[in-house]
């Protein structure tokens, strides 16, 4: 679920259905504080006299026990630390957007205690823990937990004492089993209609792909003949690389977030201060070719995309490389043999990597072969693509909204389960 925003709405003072109740976690729930360790004393693997210990990376939409670390038995304080089935794992200690996550215990697979950053409820006689579970997850919960949290310089913690002091609504134990059947019902729907969306949407992007593959692949190429890119370049230039120190005044300098899908989308522009002298070496013009130099994905790096119409005077920065292409070769052309498999192959393999990042050179995009039709027939080729993405995105623009609203669904679902709507 992603993080709520601390302006969401809180529901609490709605009326609840006559047998209901309102109640604190502190009344519901036993808090068991996680155990402290020296980092340097936690294990990959098992050793004498070492317990598993979950931390908060254990702490996911299920439990990720193979996430566990090991530590010497003897900093657990005493025997409530161990974990047990019905126990909800709440990240107490993390990033502003993960306090307050959380999940249930539903089985204890090996023995297992849990880190200081993680704080246990564990469920008293007059509340499920499924209930529980559920409640923590829903956007009331999150939004308390997200205002109620502190932060430091690279931490929020919600103390122990604002956690128990968390309202929630209590129906009768019979009443909170229906809702959470209910719930699971609804849940695994969502999920299914969720999974089976973001399939068609990976199939909606690689369609473009494979109708590019195979027309790169028919016999009717073999009468072209080969080329390497860096024969037909006029230039190439990286992108200018200073970063704009807060609000400034200054032309649009074009980042990797401001292209989507090979398109330029200038919705959220930066500006950056340049003098006229480096505005005119770094300005774009309709029809120069963008490489993305940087990016942490392999399926990203290196791709092309194509600058049209901008309206003003527009620059790009060092996350890109601009190529400057001969007469003769269509910029839209070289962009979609770019993105075959078989140029794609060549990109990442010329890729270098360094703190997690690939980075492709000139010379990389130089290497690039592709066939040489006359320019009607790259003409040809670059309407047909034209009409492809316009089918691919369109479909690609439905699904995702689609998949949005899903992504919405539980939240709602959860909404109206404590307000006793359904």
């Amino acid at each position: 679920m992603t993080a709520p925003s601390p302006q969401a709405p809180i529901s609490l003072e709605k009326v609840l259905p006559p047998t209901w109740r309102r109640g604190r976690l502190e009344q519901v729930c036993t808090p068991v504080r996680g155990v402290t360790f020296p980092s340097g004393e936690a294990a990959d693997a098992a050793f004498p006299d070492s317990i598993a210990c979950l931390t908060t990376s254990g702490v996911q939409n299920q439990v990720a026990w193979e996430s566990r670390r090991f530590i010497p038995k003897y900093h657990l304080a005493s025997d409530e630390q161990m974990l047990r089935a019905g126990d909800l794992l709440v990240s107490t200690a993390n990033s502003k957007a993960l306090v307050g996550k959380s999940c249930m215990i539903r089985d204890v697979p090996f023995p297992c205690t849990f880190g200081a950053f993680v704080t246990v409820l564990r469920p008293k006689n007059d509340v499920a823990p499924e209930f529980l579970a559920a409640w923590m997850r829903s956007p009331d919960a999150l939004v308390y937990c997200y205002t109620t949290s502190s932060n430091t310089t690279n931490i929020s913690n919600l103390r122990v004492s604002d956690l128990l002091a968390l309202e929630l609504p209590l129906p009768p134990i019979p009443e909170q089993k229906r809702i959470v059947a209910i719930l699971t019902e609804q849940m695994t729907e969502v999920e299914k209609a969720r999974a089976a969306t973001e399939a068609q949407v990976r199939a909606a992007e690689t369609f473009r792909s494979a109708w590019l593959n195979t027309l790169f692949s028919s016999a009717s190429l073999g009468k072209w003949p080969m080329v390497r890119l860096g024969d037909h370049v006029v230039s190439y230039r990286n992108g200018f690389g200073r970063r704009p120190q807060g609000a400034e005044d200054g032309p649009i300098v074009l980042r990797l977030a401001d292209i989507t899908r090979g398109e330029i989308d200038l919705s959220s522009p930066r500006r950056v201060k340049m003098t006229p002298t480096e505005l005119q070496i770094y300005r774009l013009e309709p029809g120069n070719l963008l490489f993305l130099r940087v990016n942490g994905s392999r399926d990203l790096v290196g791709r092309g995309v194509v600058v049209r119409e901008l309206g003003e005077g527009i620059a790009f920065n060092d996350h890109l490389i601009r190529v400057i292409l001969q007469p003769g070769l269509l910029p839209e052309y070289v962009r979609a043999v770019s993105e075959t498999r078989r140029s794609r192959a060549t990109i990442v393999e010329l890729a270098s990597t360094s703190a997690g990042q690939l980075t492709v050179n000139q010379d990389a995009i130089a290497s690039l072969e592709l066939p040489l039709p006359p320019l009607s027939e790259q003409q040809k080729i670059t309407n047909c693509l034209r009409q492809q993405e316009r089918i691919s995105g369109g479909l690609s623009a439905r699904l995702s909204e689609a998949l949005e609203m899903l992504q919405r669904l539980p939240a709602a679902l959860l909404r109206r389960a404590f307000n006793g709507e359904i």
